[in-house]
């Protein structure tokens, strides 16, 4: 009876283990994906953000700039750009 009692503990104490285990790499699985969807989601907002500033920024250009200045800052655009250039 004894050694039956024993092998039984044994038993036990080897399922316990297996279901640690087994607990421990469902839990690790489980922030594995965790990390990926928030890396996903946080990845979404920055191009969302990036895209939404840019669309802010050509409303505030747009609007802010009438044609005299808008031409005025392309060719000052066009003249910083051939002076870096001419360093080269």
């Amino acid at each position: 009876i004894a050694q039956a009692r024993d092998v039984a503990e044994r038993f036990r104490e080897d399922e316990i283990a297996k279901v640690r285990e087994d607990i421990t790499a469902e839990r690790d699985r489980a922030q594995a994906n965790i990390q990926r969807e928030r890396d996903a989601a946080i990845e979404d907002l920055r191009r969302e953000f990036a895209g939404l500033a840019i669309v802010a920024a050509e409303r505030v250009i747009g609007r802010s700039l009438d044609e005299s200045a808008h031409h005025e800052l392309i060719d000052q655009v066009l003249e910083e750009g051939s002076d870096i250039g001419s360093r080269n």
